[in-house]
């Protein structure tokens, strides 16, 4: 069954030993689905620097061909997309991702790494295995951002679901589409962002699918909103 909700902690990563490699910067990207997740993705892939290879985890659904296409599409230099068949990353696929993980520490260990949960799936458990890696120094997981449709915004109440309980583990909420909201969209969207508690790390605006680099920096690197 799907984990329920409960506010994760994103650790302190402990500095590598001596010799040791430095932990992968891992973020995770969540939201309902259409919601944009893949296209701020295939952004940041856009504007990466061409010589670090950068590898996202997406779910294998019917039309994740399209999302894969859209990185591939936009990608700048070496990069990766590792498909985890099945359904939603926090159940059937749980122990395929957890192979995957370790595969990528401890073999590719590219420069950075991402992780797109689909729409319909809770992303507690994915968090468990990233900080489980985390605790050992293997990742630094710096931001769990949770993209959020304005026009749902009133819908996301205390009985919302899977999409109340994404915004529950982030430490970063996004209104997506911010360009194409109302006003009222929008301050509504701040208001139930900021009654949150504890309070979120960093709380935004994304435009045509390209995330503030607010969104993806380490805590201490964050000014609130």
């Amino acid at each position: 069954a799907c984990y329920r909700a409960r506010r994760m902690t994103t650790p302190r990563t402990p500095p590598p030993a001596a010799g040791a490699p430095q932990p992968i910067p891992t973020h995770v990207i969540t939201g309902t689905l259409g919601v944009g997740k893949t296209t701020a993705i295939a952004r940041l892939f856009a504007a990466k620097p061409a010589a670090e290879r950068w590898v996202v985890i997406l779910n294998q659904f019917p039309d994740t061909r399209i999302d894969v296409l859209t990185v591939a599409g936009a990608a700048r230099g070496e990069f990766d997309v590792r498909l985890v068949p099945g359904g939603c990353l926090c159940c059937a696929s749980e122990l395929d991702f957890t192979r995957t993980l370790r595969e990528l520490v401890r073999g590719v260990r590219p420069a950075r790494l991402f992780v797109e949960p689909r729409g319909i799936g809770h992303p507690a458990a994915i968090i468990e295995e990233l900080l489980a890696h985390a605790s050992r120094g293997a990742i630094a997981l710096e931001s769990i951002v949770c993209l959020v449709d304005p026009a749902r915004v009133p819908e996301i109440g205390p009985d919302a679901g899977v999409a109340r309980d994404q915004a529950e583990v982030a430490d970063v909420l996004v209104l997506s589409k911010a360009d194409l909201a109302t006003d009222a969209q929008r301050a509504a969207f701040r208001e139930w962002a900021q009654a949150f508690y504890p309070p979120k790390r960093w709380v935004g605006e994304c435009a045509a699918g390209e995330l503030p680099r607010e969104a993806l920096a380490p805590p201490l690197a964050r000014a609130p909103f």
